[in-house]
C-alpha cells in the first residue's frame, strides 16, 4: 500500500474543508466522495482527516457504494442508509463512521465520463432529523454536487484522487442499486424510520446552471451568449425557476436563496 499521507484527503484536508464548509448550514458533518471506472479502480475523497486516515487504511472505499459505470448521467440515484439493507462489509463501514460521530448518511450517486460518483453526505448520530431536512434541501446539495464536480475538474490539487486508485474485487460491484421501500407515514411510532415526502418540484440541471450565472450577476443576454443557447432559451429558464421558487421577481428570488440556504451554494460577486 502507497504512503497514505500522500493522499490528497490528508494533503490538502484543508481545501476540502473550506470547499465543504457550505454544508454546515445543513447540518451535514462530513462529506465524501467516492468514484469507480469501469477498470475497477476506485478513487476516494473525504472533508475529515481523522476519518479519512482510518478509511483508507481500512480500504472501505472496497464497501462502498459499488454502481458499475453506465451511460445515463441524467439520472440520479438516492441511497439514505438508515434504511438501506446493508451487507456485513458495508455494516463495519457504517460502524466505523459512527465512531467518528457520523451517520445518517444520504448518498448520491450520478455517472458520467465513464464513472459513476457517488456523493455521501453525513451529521452528527444524534441529528435523526437529519434525512428529512436533506430530502427538503435537495436543490442545495444539487448545488453543491455541480460545484464540487467544477472544483474537482479545475483544482490540480483535488484531481490528485485519481493517481491514488483502489482495485476493486469485480464481485462487488453491482449493476444498479436495489430499491429499498420507505416508510412515509408520518404517524408512525419510530419517527427515526419515517421521511415525509412532498411533491417538491427540484430545479433541474439546466436551472441550476442558470442560477449560477444569475448570482454572478449575469444577464439573460449574456447567459445565452456564455451557454450558446437563445436568449428565450434562458428566460424560460428564468421562469420556470421563478414558478418553483414562488418568485414574481429577481429581487424576491434573491430573498428567497438567502431564506432557505440556496445562496450558501452559489458563488458571490466579487467586489473591486
Amino acid at each position: 500500500m502507497e504512503q497514505i499521507s500522500l493522499h490528497p484527503c490528508l494533503k490538502h484536508h484543508t481545501l476540502i474543508n473550506d470547499l465543504c464548509s457550505p454544508l454546515q448550514s445543513l447540518g451535514v458533518t462530513f462529506f465524501g466522495y467516492t468514484a469507480l471506472d469501469s477498470l475497477g479502480k476506485a478513487f476516494c475523497l473525504g472533508s475529515k482527516a481523522d476519518y479519512a486516515e482510518q478509511y483508507l487504511k481500512r480500504e472501505h472505499v472496497k464497501k462502498d457504494i459499488l454502481v458499475r459505470p453506465r451511460d445515463n448521467k441524467k439520472k440520479y440515484d438516492y441511497d439514505f442508509w438508515d434504511y438501506q439493507t446493508l451487507d456485513r462489509a458495508q455494516e463495519e463501514l457504517y460502524n466505523m463512521a459512527a465512531d467518528f460521530d457520523q451517520s445518517h448518511t444520504l448518498s448520491i450517486t450520478q455517472h458520467f465520463n465513464s464513472l459513476s460518483h457517488s456523493f455521501h453526505f453525513s451529521g452528527h448520530k444524534s441529528d435523526d432529523g437529519l434525512n428529512q431536512r436533506l430530502l427538503e434541501k435537495m436543490d442545495c446539495l444539487h448545488l453543491f454536487i455541480d460545484l464540487f464536480k467544477e472544483k474537482l475538474n479545475a483544482i490540480s490539487e483535488l484531481k490528485e484522487i485519481y493517481q491514488h486508485a483502489t482495485t476493486v474485487d469485480p464481485s462487488t460491484i453491482v449493476d444498479n442499486r436495489p430499491t429499498e421501500l420507505i416508510k412515509v407515514n408520518p404517524l408512525q411510532k419510530k419517527r427515526k424510520k419515517a421521511l415525509n415526502f412532498k411533491a417538491n418540484t427540484y430545479l433541474t440541471e439546466r436551472e441550476r446552471d442558470c442560477l449560477w450565472w444569475l448570482a454572478l450577476g449575469k444577464s439573460a443576454q449574456i447567459i445565452s451568449e456564455i451557454n450558446q443557447v437563445s436568449r428565450k432559451t434562458v428566460e424560460r429558464n428564468i421562469a420556470s425557476i421563478k414558478e418553483k421558487l414562488g418568485c414574481y421577481t429577481l429581487f424576491q428570488m434573491g430573498i428567497f436563496l438567502a431564506e432557505n440556504k440556496l445562496s450558501y451554494f452559489l458563488p458571490k460577486v466579487e467586489m473591486h
